[in-house]
């Protein structure tokens, strides 16, 4: 899939695609809720809905957004239970070395190394506040979850991904974590490594 999950997905709805009796306003965030049952064969579930005002957009409201991107290292086989849901590495990543790589990466930079040819961004001048780097796991999940957690207002075009293409090399020992620094100041999208995987990306939540 070329499109991101999605933990909390915003979307501007117009009252007239919402059936609601009465007028054509919002009756209450329940019947709103209700309304969109309807879509029920669709794998979404709306959760919550409160009214906003006329003027509300839900991209260029936004002061944060919050992406995760998956892995799963340490296991030679694939994760079937994560199939389509994590990028599978088959080595151990080093998670320090990919920490002390993404320090490199805070604070406002030009990502033009870390962005897409096709993105229709005015600059590549971006902002990131914060990048968390985690592991988890289960019983039912041999191998080891890791979790890059990414924060900022916003995002150039497979920035996150690109971003993990580059940590990931780091992390399996090809490239030391200075190299990600280097890679940054050279403003090239070909100094970089590969873009990860789409289906290892999470669109986890927006702050309005």
């Amino acid at each position: 899939p070329e499109r991101p999950h999605c933990k909390d997905y915003i979307k501007a709805l117009f009252s007239e695609f919402v059936p609601l009796a009465g007028d054509r306003n919002f009756a209450d965030d329940q019947a709103v809720i209700g309304g969109l049952a309807r879509f029920g064969d669709k794998p979404v579930v709306v959760l919550s809905a409160e009214k906003v005002s006329d003027d509300f957009h839900a991209r260029y409201g936004a002061k944060k957004r919050y992406y995760r991107y998956c892995l799963t290292d340490g296991r030679r086989t694939a994760p079937v239970l994560d199939d389509l849901r994590s990028w599978h590495v088959k080595t151990d990543l080093d998670i320090d070395a990919m920490r002390e790589g993404a320090k490199y990466l805070i604070g406002h930079h030009d990502f033009s190394s870390f962005r897409d040819s096709q993105c229709q961004a005015k600059s590549p001048m971006k902002t990131i506040d914060k990048i968390d780097i985690s592991t988890g796991g289960d019983i039912l999940r041999p191998g080891r979850q890791v979790f890059i957690d990414v924060e900022a207002k916003s995002f150039l075009h497979h920035q996150v991904r690109n971003i993990t293409g580059s940590l990931k090399r780091v992390g399996d020992g090809r490239w030391a974590p200075e190299k990600i620094k280097e890679v940054l100041e050279a403003k090239d999208r070909c100094a970089a490594d590969m873009t990860a995987p789409a289906h290892g990306l999470y669109f986890v939540k927006v702050d309005y």
